[in-house]
């Protein structure tokens, strides 16, 4: 997922700026993100976003900076969110009174984008993750400080801030100083530009489905959690494996193809997995490759290094060694812009590559299924041996009550949570994604699912003969 974050001025978002490219690098990103200068102003804001979405075409675009407020009652250094926007500026005064482009007959109070004079936040709902204040804004090309001019944009748009930018997109503003008389000594730019960066840094995106379907009653409290307070942290699951290598986490999802590097220091749980029939990885081409197996010297996407998904796919094309290791939302575009000739895709990718003209030249876990006779693992819960046995178990039954309590409440209507998370996800195509990776394995592995996990340490073993795999003490007990 490409996502640009804009300002006004670089000083806006530069704390952020240097904390990704110190922090990420485009191995362990899902998304891409960049950061823009729009300029100061209606006119240079539109101009650049207008050039911006044109040529790079984001999935997401953020504006950010920092803001005045009407509200004397805001603390300075507070991070809000724009619900709706209204133009301050565009009109007449006439007769001791302000007169906008819709008190002058100019525009359409509803036509779009506007909606009651407004402009709406259409994306609030589906990126307001932290659950940000949201409040009106003002946008004017003059910074308001006289008295009159402050009493009459209360009247007419009661708005919370003032910004000079508009809010054409999902728009985040963290208050500096009270609007009136300039008084800079009052002001707290300092403590709002944290503020700003450091929720900019926090925001999280697109994780799967039939994640964020089993553990939404756990961290959003929907059942008793015991005591326990579970810090968050959602990453793409190669970024995850590669913590896991490194012992980063206390508990964590992974890739079963990573299992066999962490298993000394890492126990599989009983629940919260995804194993099944009829849910593995597919291997896709242009349509030009139809009918046609890869030949030894042609290059293959495939979506990270320690997956399941990279080991089927070493099982069926053992010849095949030209692989250039992708996040997986990245798979489809480097197939259509002839990247490479082929690639593995994975998660919500399986139900929507045709629509962008790709073709299946095999279905890698139907190859697993029909070879070893037993379901795939995917993706499994791990916990470090350095726990506590009773703190694990205890863990591994929370983690078990979520998966019923989803099933129970949320398999027909699903929750807010899955939706805000699966971003620009179809219902249709969420609910695909829940059904075919959440089922009984995910409640719990059991003996058959435990012998699906331990073929597949053989599996890598028979791929790497030099590298010891463990087969004993692999699950919780």
């Amino acid at each position: 997922m490409r996502i640009v974050i804009t300002a006004a001025t670089t000083g806006e978002w530069m704390p952020a700026f240097l904390s990704v490219n110190t922090l990420y690098t485009s191995e362990s990103l899902r998304c891409k993100v960049t950061f823009h200068q729009s300029g100061v102003g209606m006119l240079a804001s539109a101009v650049a976003l207008t050039r911006l979405v044109m040529e790079e075409r984001p999935d997401l675009v953020i504006q950010a900076g920092i803001a005045g407020t009407f509200d004397t009652r805001m603390a300075l250094g507070k991070v809000v969110v724009i619900n709706e926007e209204s133009l301050g500026d565009t009109g007449v005064q006439e007769d001791g009174k302000w007169k906008d482009i819709f008190d002058l007959k100019l525009e359409k109070s509803s036509y779009p984008p506007f909606d009651k004079r407004k402009l709406p936040n259409e994306w609030l709902n589906r990126y307001n993750l932290l659950q940000l204040p949201a409040v009106p804004s003002v946008t004017v090309n003059e910074i308001t400080t006289d008295q009159n001019r402050i009493e009459q944009l209360v009247k007419k748009y009661a708005p919370v801030i003032e910004s000079m930018e508009g809010a054409a997109l999902h728009y985040i503003r963290a208050i500096s100083n009270y609007i009136g008389e300039r008084d800079k000594t009052q002001w707290k730019i300092k403590e709002a530009i944290e503020n700003l960066n450091e929720t900019l840094l926090n925001i999280s995106f697109s994780p799967c489905p039939n994640d964020t379907f089993i553990f939404d009653a756990l961290v959003n409290h929907k059942i008793d959690t015991e005591g326990f307070e579970f810090e968050v942290v959602l990453e793409d699951v190669q970024t995850l494996n590669n913590w896991a290598k490194e012992g980063r986490l206390d508990l964590s999802k992974i890739s079963y193809g990573v299992l066999p590097l962490v298993s000394a220091q890492y126990v599989v749980l009983n629940s919260g997995g995804a194993l099944g029939k009829g849910v593995g990885p597919l291997l896709i081409a242009l349509p030009a490759k139809n009918g046609s197996s890869l030949t030894a010297n042609e290059t293959v996407a495939i979506p990270g290094e320690n997956t399941t998904a990279h080991m089927l796919f070493s099982l069926a094309f053992p010849k095949v060694v030209n692989k250039s290791f992708k996040i997986f939302n990245e798979i489809e575009d480097a197939v259509l812009n002839s990247t490479t000739d082929a690639g593995v895709i994975i998660h919500e990718n399986r139900f929507t590559y045709q629509q962008r003209g790709l073709i299946k030249l095999m279905d890698l876990g139907e190859y697993w299924e029909q070879r070893l006779q037993v379901p795939i693992p995917l993706g499994g819960i791990i916990a470090k041996h350095s726990l506590p046995v009773e703190i694990t178990r205890q863990v591994d039954k929370l983690i078990r009550k979520s998966v019923e309590y989803s099933y129970q409440y949320h398999h027909t209507e699903l929750s807010l949570y899955v939706k805000q998370h699966a971003q620009e996800m179809s219902e249709d195509v969420m609910r695909q994604h829940i059904d075919l990776y959440v089922n009984n394995y995910s409640i719990d592995l059991g003996e058959a699912g435990q012998k699906a996990v331990i073929k597949l340490l053989e599996v890598y073993q028979q791929l790497h003969p030099g590298t010891p795999v463990a087969k004993e003490g692999i699950f919780i007990s």
